[in-house]
């Protein structure tokens, strides 16, 4: 005995229910309950006591619920073995939407199927064995597990009923589909000869367009049944159709339904859209153009078309005249092809009447580019185009008096105007101009005025001054004592027939003379004060002379009191005169060094160890004093703000140099040397005898009384290092540049020098 397998989700409860004449079987619901599904039940097994057809309904109720039946569940049907031939049919209603696997596994009585459209899959071996079934309905489009009707070898009859394939569908003996097309390629077989035979064949699948459905002849290929189609759906309009027909097919007491696609093609009506031949004048707007239809079917006429064709030319209102093709396109109905036939458009020449436009020149030109007006002209146009183009005549030429010539045109053809003729016009010759001006000239203050002349521009045909009625006559108020500035030239006094003559005047300019303003060269010391510069004058005329300016001439330096010692130009400037012109020579004020003094009235002996004395030597220049001792041993000098002091650390006596060297604008000053007394002076001499002793000398300086193997460092002011040297005598000589101020440092001694 097999397994049996039970699938139970929310609820399992067994009903047994009492079919009207047949009571011998009773089924098993699986119930479940969910947001997705709502109520629903699956069919999860059936016991049969006898031979039985079972029916299995749409909905089942249970504790007062009301439940979908939508399955029929993994081994439902396959009970005991002896069992199985029991189930005689089975009738599935449309709810169901799977069928689980094995779930008519055997049922070796089952000698019919019939499977609703609404089921979405079938399981493995769902009906393996079922070894008598002979014809199977298929209504549905969903999923077939690879082997769900493995080994059932009777199964010679399988009809598809849905336009769409069921995945992995098989195919048998006989297997009627509704469309080859889409019912192709089985996934596989259940003999070695299937055979995929359309339910129905349709003779015809080609009509011609004639207002009506078409008239279909058809076959139905299904043996023990006749077939009842619904053509009503079939289109009347042209165009490639697949439309889906409603066949019901009958046998006895059994009856089923199928959609079968129909593909079938009406080709359009031919119809001839002729454009009625049309003329306007040139520049006219064209006209409307008219069409005329043959070949309508029936009672049909333009309202038919879903777009009206468009007659169209490449003619513009300023298309030349001639004949020009009318084109038409664009046309389209639903049930017509459309054949064009292009009519033609005829543009005439308009009416157009012409004048030579008057016109005038100067004397002596050329005769100018004649024109035409027109009334008539269309398009905005200023000239029509020409066949031929008109010649122009007239009897003036370049020397033809001042006066009035007819001028004709005759010849001219216009592409697109009727011109019968053009009338002349008139050539004005107008006098030329002759402008006579008086020539500019120049002359210098207080001489005599030059030659006047003039100068003609405007004279034509080769003409010249012989044409006019006199020669023109110049003059001027100005004369030889006339201040500088300009005078007109005036001119006048002669006419010509040909001509308008304009009379320009000259000028004459009176340029001043040339004036020269010089001064000299002059010289002084620094911090003197400048000299007063003179200016001179060369160039006056007649009885000019420093009256008739009125603002003489300045010199003047950048340089005062203070200005350093150097070159420095006198610039002569500021000459003003009505007549004159100033030229200027300058001069130089030469600045040299000034000599200076100094003066130190302080006595500097009987002074006392611990004194501090301010050094109150002074220059006329005020330039800083340098001090030097000749010997720092008794007193030292320092600085402090901007004071030098003595200090006084020993009795004894030295010299002390006051200088004053120079700057650039200065001499400089004579030495003053005094001489400093700390004490009664007498000290010196032991201090000589053991102290080091730094002397200025003619070649340098000499240290005395240094300890052998001591160090003497000479630098100059700014701190630079001169020269070093080892002591290895008593006495020690060191040569060094005179004129110049050096610091000696021996041992803890140090002394400033100047050599």
């Amino acid at each position: 005995m097999k397994k049996r397998h039970l699938i139970t989700f929310s609820l399992v409860l067994f009903v047994s229910f009492t079919i009207e004449a047949q009571n011998n079987y009773t089924l098993r619901y699986s119930y479940r309950s969910n947001e997705k599904d709502g109520d629903v039940a699956d069919v999860s097994g059936c016991s049969i006591s006898e031979k039985a057809d079972v029916i299995i309904p749409e909905y089942v109720s249970h504790d007062g619920f009301k439940y979908k039946v939508v399955g029929i569940g993994n081994y439902a049907f396959d009970e005991d073995d002896e069992k199985n031939h029991y189930l005689q049919s089975i009738s599935l209603p449309q709810t169901i939407e799977t069928i689980g696997t094995c779930a008519f596994r055997e049922c070796y009585g089952l000698s019919f199927l019939e499977l609703p459209e609404n089921i979405k899959s079938i399981g493995s071996s769902a009906f393996e064995l079922c070894s008598i079934i002979t014809t199977a309905f298929i209504h549905c489009s969903g999923e077939f597990y690879n082997d769900s009707f493995k080994l059932c070898k009777s199964l010679s009859t399988i009809i598809y009923t849905n336009p769409r394939a069921p995945k992995n569908w098989v195919a048998t003996t006989r297997t009627y589909v509704p469309d080859k097309e889409e019912y192709s390629s089985p996934k596989s077989n259940l003999t070695s000869t299937p055979h995929i035979i359309e339910m129905i064949t349709f003779s015809e699948h080609t009509f011609e367009y004639n207002g009506s459905v078409p008239n279909v002849t058809w076959t139905n290929n299904i043996e023990g049944y006749t077939a009842t189609l619904d053509m009503k759906v079939l289109s009347a309009d042209a165009g490639s159709h697949v439309d889906t027909i409603a066949a019901i097919f009958t046998n006895g007491e059994h009856t089923f339904s199928a959609k079968i696609p129909y593909r079938y093609t009406i080709k359009p009506a031919v119809l001839a859209a002729k454009v009625n031949d049309v003329s306007r004048e040139y520049g006219e707007d064209n006209p409307n153009f008219n069409v005329s239809f043959s070949g309508f079917v029936g009672e049909e006429n333009e309202s038919v078309f879903t777009t009206m064709p468009t007659a169209s030319t490449i003619a513009t209102k300023t298309s030349n005249a001639g004949d020009y093709p009318i084109s038409i396109s664009g046309g389209s109905a639903t049930n017509y092809e459309f054949v064009y036939e292009p009519g033609t458009l005829t543009i005439t020449k308009a009416p157009l009447s012409a004048k030579v436009k008057d016109a005038q020149k100067v004397y002596g030109e050329q005769n100018p580019t004649f024109s035409i007006e027109y009334d008539g002209l269309k398009n905005g146009e200023t000239a029509p185009a020409w066949t031929t183009t008109p010649i122009f005549q007239t009897e003036a030429t370049t020397s033809s008096n001042v006066g009035q010539y007819a001028v004709t045109a005759k010849d001219g053809v216009p592409v697109n105007y009727d011109l019968k003729e053009i009338k002349a016009g008139t050539l004005n010759i107008m006098p030329a101009s002759l402008t006579i001006t008086a020539n500019d000239a120049t002359r210098q203050y207080y001489s005599d005025n030059p030659t006047s002349s003039f100068r003609s521009e405007g004279f034509v045909n080769n003409e010249d001054e012989n044409v006019l009625s006199a020669v023109p006559t110049l003059s001027t108020s100005a004369t030889k004592t006339s201040d500088v500035g300009d005078y007109q030239i005036e001119v006048s006094g002669t006419s010509s027939k040909n001509y308008n003559i304009s009379f320009v005047s000259g000028t004459l300019s009176v340029t001043p003379r040339t004036l020269i303003a010089s001064v000299g060269n002059y010289e002084r010391a620094y911090n003197e004060d400048n000299p007063a510069f003179e200016v001179t004058y060369d160039g006056f005329v007649g009885n000019d002379n420093e009256s008739v300016l009125s603002a003489k001439a300045i010199a003047s330096t950048s340089a005062t009191k203070k200005t350093d010692v150097g070159a420095y130009p006198i610039v002569v400037s500021g000459g003003l005169a009505i007549n004159y012109d100033f030229s200027y020579n300058s001069g130089t004020l030469t600045i040299h060094k000034a000599e200076q003094t100094l003066s130190w009235e302080q006595e500097l002996t009987g002074l006392k160890v611990g004194d501090q004395v301010e050094l109150k030597a002074t220059a006329s220049s005020d330039l800083p004093i340098t001090y030097i001792l000749d010997d720092d041993t008794f007193v030292e000098i320092y600085y402090t703000g901007n004071k030098y002091y003595l200090d006084c650390k020993a009795d004894g006596q030295t010299q002390i140099l006051a200088t004053q060297d120079g700057n650039r604008n200065y001499y400089s000053a004579a030495r003053v040397r005094k001489m400093v007394v700390v004490g009664d002076g007498d000290a010196i001499h032991a201090i000589e005898a053991s102290d080091i002793i730094i002397q200025g000398t003619p070649f340098g300086i000499r240290v005395t009384n240094a300890e052998i193997g001591e160090t003497i460092s000479v630098y100059s002011l700014n701190g630079v290092l001169q020269k070093s040297l080892k002591v290895e005598e008593k006495t020690t000589d060191i040569l060094l540049p005179l004129d110049n101020v050096y610091i000696i440092k021996v041992g803890g001694k140090m002394v400033k020098l100047k050599l």
